[in-house]
């Protein structure tokens, strides 16, 4: 998959989508190719209202506005609709598409989705070590490393580009959201994959310590096991 020629907004990086059709193998080449833009967010997304399909191709908030100002006319707007940003849907180049363009077999698109508030951790990210690769930093107890379903803005990664104004910034490994210790960060993308091939290829050896309280006196621990597989 290419790279997202969108930048990272509030931290949060654009979502892919793939069309149907086109010659390269994907799980969506044997679908028909809508005739449309329009027609491919419908079918790709069909609880979605109209507004909340349009505001993806929207390329600015006074778009936007007009969309919802548009719909409220026809008394079609809901309380979340107000939630919604310009998601600036453009192609792998970067393009920006509109709602009636024809969609390109298999290709490539990006765009913004909306994110809501997330009730803030309550612990900080201390930085260990930084060069101008890499970022090192002391990641909390219950914070966790990278995006996902639960948490999108609390995480590591969204927290410090924002912070630190670094949209660049990819963890090359994680930690458990439970588990808190060393997490080292990726900030530029040309040196990027030089570092993440070390973990992929085992040669970075990761130390785990837990602490235990009230252990029974007549139960035998191993302390110390190397994990060859997870």
């Amino acid at each position: 998959m290419p790279r997202s020629p969108l930048p990272p907004r509030d931290g949060i990086s654009a979502t892919s989508l793939r069309a149907p059709g086109g010659l390269a193998t994907h799980d969506k080449a044997h679908l028909a190719v809508p005739a449309s833009i329009g027609a491919w967010l419908a079918s790709e997304f069909p609880h979605a209202t109209d507004l909340e399909l349009r505001s993806l191709v929207a390329r600015s908030t006074t778009e936007l506005e007009g969309l919802l100002a548009d719909a409220d006319r026809r008394d079609r707007t809901t309380l979340s609709d107000r939630d919604l940003i310009p998601g600036q849907l453009s192609d792998a180049a970067g393009t920006p598409v509109a709602w009636g363009d024809p969609v390109v077999p298999g290709g490539f698109y990006f765009f913004h989705r909306p994110v809501p508030a997330e009730a803030r951790i309550p612990f900080e990210v201390a930085i260990v070590f930084e060069d101008e690769d890499l970022l090192v930093v002391d990641k909390p107890h219950f914070l966790a490393s990278t995006p996902n379903g639960r948490f999108v803005r609390e995480c590591v990664v969204t927290r410090l580009r924002v912070d630190l104004d670094q949209p660049d910034l990819v963890a090359i490994h994680r930690l458990d959201r439970i588990t808190a210790g060393l997490l080292i960060l990726s900030k530029r993308p040309a040196t990027r994959g030089r570092y993440q091939r070390l973990f992929q290829d085992r040669q970075v050896m990761k130390t785990y310590r837990a602490l235990a309280g009230g252990v029974a006196r007549d139960v035998e621990f191993l302390r110390e096991r190397t994990i060859a597989h997870r």
